[in-house]
């Protein structure tokens, strides 16, 4: 797989995901079902560099941009 790098500007909101309650249903990134929000799941699938901060932080990008809608 060869992986394209590209430059350019994201907008959107950081976020630390969706807390964890007692009725929360655990996410099975081994089976790419998630029920819920959690960074450090999508660490381990994605495979970031950044590990330590994937792990944390989720970015929800978001298009301001209605040409490209």
């Amino acid at each position: 797989m060869h992986l394209m790098q590209t430059t350019g500007t994201v907008q959107g909101v950081l976020t630390r995901g969706q807390p964890k309650t007692k009725y929360t249903k655990p996410n099975t990134p081994s089976m790419m079902m998630y029920e819920h929000l959690v960074p450090s799941d999508f660490a381990l699938l994605t495979q970031l560099r950044n590990r330590e901060e994937a792990s944390e932080f989720i970015l929800h990008q978001v298009d301001f941009d209605d040409e490209r809608r």
